[in-house]
């Protein structure tokens, strides 16, 4: 990476005033226009923003990433460090918020109730054979067109993925946790082979927010200095 182009690049936690940015990005990609099955995208932009990440933003198990350029957002990565409690933090800490907006959004389309529905399983945690409790789950990925091109990646020397597949790790590390796994569509080729690029393997299949999705999962090396706890050697 140039020194000009690190200059302009940066990865780093959203911030308050991204919060808006982060839904948008997140609507435009899993929303009514592109979104399949029953993402939450669905409940709407305001929904996102608002219920989402404004009321998690101080969410323990909760992390989001965004890519910046120019210092604007151009991407997003949004995953839960602890997959068991993500979700009972908000309803103990924000459940007027998210009451609220979720009434908003069924006013406004009653027909989102049946996406908010087919999230219920995530209040527990996704309950897999192939996956351990203790792994944490990739759930969300954008990046706008332009900086996801070969175009963009040859002329700056910037995978923007890659770079934010890093601080994520990083993250996942500083906190203890394993291995994520991740559950792209059998139909998304570029990022089934971004999973293969980065080292995860395909460890299972099952049907989540009404459709089938391949799963992936990838071994975390301790940080740096750091052995493996005794007794705890990690399997695939």
């Amino acid at each position: 990476m140039s020194a000009k182009a690190a200059g302009r690049f940066e990865v780093g936690v959203m911030r308050r005033d991204e919060v808006g940015a982060v839904a948008k990005l997140h609507y435009q990609w899993f929303g009514p226009e592109l979104g399949r099955g029953s993402s939450l995208a669905m409940l709407g932009e305001d929904w996102l923003a608002d219920a989402f990440y404004a009321a998690n933003f101080a969410n323990p198990h909760q992390g989001v990433q965004v890519a910046r350029w120019d210092g604007r957002v151009i991407a997003f990565m949004h995953y839960a460090t602890d997959r068991r409690r993500i979700a009972r933090w908000t309803l103990a800490h924000a459940w007027p918020v998210l009451a609220w907006c979720t009434l908003r959004s069924i006013a406004r389309e009653p027909r989102v109730l049946r996406h908010l529905l087919g999230n219920l399983a995530y209040v527990r945690g996704e309950n897999l054979a192939f996956i351990p409790d203790s792994d944490a789950h990739w759930t969300l990925f954008a990046v706008e067109a332009e900086f996801r091109a070969k175009e963009f990646e040859q002329a700056h020397g910037i995978w923007v993925a890659g770079a934010m597949l890093e601080v994520m790790e990083a993250d996942m590390r500083a906190r203890g946790v394993p291995a994520w796994y991740a559950a792209p569509a059998p139909d998304n080729p570029p990022i089934n082979k971004f999973m293969e690029r980065v080292g995860a393997f395909r460890v299972g299949e099952a049907k989540a927010q009404g459709i089938e999705l391949l799963y992936w999962r990838k071994l975390l090396s301790p940080p740096s200095g750091a052995g493996s706890p005794a007794g705890q050697t990690p399997k695939l």
